[in-house]
């Protein structure tokens, strides 16, 4: 079986260094087309996107989990259409946490404070009246979900995601270490832990976006419904859900709740 070379851990933690004295990430997203966005990001990068790994699980998750998805919008919307709840259209999309310009992706999280939390708390500005819905979501009886735990860093020991952090690390080195040394093994950890922090700091978002968007929408039969990494608003103890547009019908909304929000302030 050929299996593409990897970096060794010596030049894994090279690139690191040089990629830390990159000036400006943010700088990205002010380019012209997703492709210009895409093209400089992986450039910026350089020897890390080799070492970058599509690690993806298929699931059958239980149909008792929950999602929960909240928009916070200044006008009402029409409560009556189950697309108002989901992602934005694509000419709405722009560049977030886990999503590029004209390629959305629908943001939850398996409890409802938490998705307040990520979604008030990220509001630049404060207005005296805004509207809320939010909806909830389950899997659908037997579909199967692929997948992507992003979360190979150290985190909190208050953390309910470090067993999973713990479980997803020893799958990549057990899958890796079938075709690799253990030198290029420490590279991929190493690169995949660097990687998880750009999903845990503000100033990181054009990395974090182009990591997502590198495995949500990737030209591979394999890529994943849903992509998950912890939430910064309550101390990476839960984590958030990015999920592909095409992979809502795997999902059906159970529920939606309609409400103002008067005198909010970050």
């Amino acid at each position: 079986m050929n299996v593409p070379p990897l970096p060794t851990l010596t030049e894994v933690k090279s690139a690191i260094d040089k990629f830390v004295a990159t000036e400006d990430w943010g700088r990205h997203r002010a380019l012209g087309t997703p492709q210009e966005f895409l093209t400089h990001v992986g450039s910026a990068l350089g020897v890390l996107q080799r070492s970058f790994v599509l690690l993806v699980r298929p699931d059958v998750p239980d149909t008792s989990q929950r999602y929960y998805r909240l928009r916070i919008v200044e006008q009402p919307l029409n409560d009556g259409l189950i697309s108002e709840y989901g992602p934005p259209p694509p000419a709405f999309a722009g560049y977030d946490r886990c999503s590029i310009a004209h390629h959305p992706v629908m943001y939850c999280s398996a409890n409802p404070a938490t998705t307040f939390h990520e979604t008030l708390c990220s509001r630049k500005e404060s207005k005296p009246v805004l509207y809320g819905y939010l909806s909830e979501w389950k899997v659908r009886e037997g579909a199967t979900v692929n997948i992507t735990p992003f979360m190979f860093n150290e985190l909190p020991e208050n953390s309910d995601l470090r067993p999973l952090v713990k479980n997803v690390s020893k799958g990549l080195t057990d899958l890796l270490s079938e075709h690799y040394e253990q030198d290029q093994i420490s590279g991929v950890v190493e690169t995949m832990k660097y990687l998880s922090n750009m999903f845990i700091a503000d100033n990181t978002r054009s990395i974090s976006s182009f990591i997502a968007h590198s495995h949500l929408y990737a030209n591979a039969p394999a890529r994943p419904d849903m992509l998950l990494y912890p939430s910064i608003q309550i101390g990476l103890r839960r984590a958030n859900f990015a999920i592909h547009p095409n992979s809502l019908f795997k999902l059906e909304m159970t529920k939606a709740f309609c409400f103002e929000i008067r005198g909010f302030k970050h």
